[in-house]
């Protein structure tokens, strides 16, 4: 199975994510990298005012429970009126062994 590394941008606050992960596709190295907490769905700020990571949980989906792939390297989830937004780059970084042992 080949290597992605999936890059996800986010707006607030503007920075950047990035994780290697295995997957048959680029678009499934993306929600496999959210579901598996590589990268975070947002961040929030805790008590004290710092930004924290929050990691996906299935709440977050609304009632489709998922993130869906919308457009080319973004996911959305949550209310359709006011959808949340991840942003995304995906590279090939390695192809299986097995893919060239044809």
């Amino acid at each position: 199975m080949p290597s992605y590394r999936v890059i996800a941008h986010y707006d607030h606050p503007q920075v950047v994510r990035s994780a290697v992960v295995e997957a048959e596709s680029a678009e499934r190295a993306m929600v496999t990298a959210l579901l598996q907490h590589h990268i975070p769905a947002g961040f929030r700020r805790d008590a004290h005012g710092w930004l924290v990571e929050e990691f996906w949980r299935p709440e977050m989906g609304g009632d489709l429970r998922w993130p869906r792939v919308d457009r080319r390297w973004r996911l959305v989830w949550g209310d359709p009126r006011h959808p949340r937004v991840l942003r995304f780059e995906v590279e090939c970084v390695a192809l299986s062994p097995e893919a060239g042992a044809d």
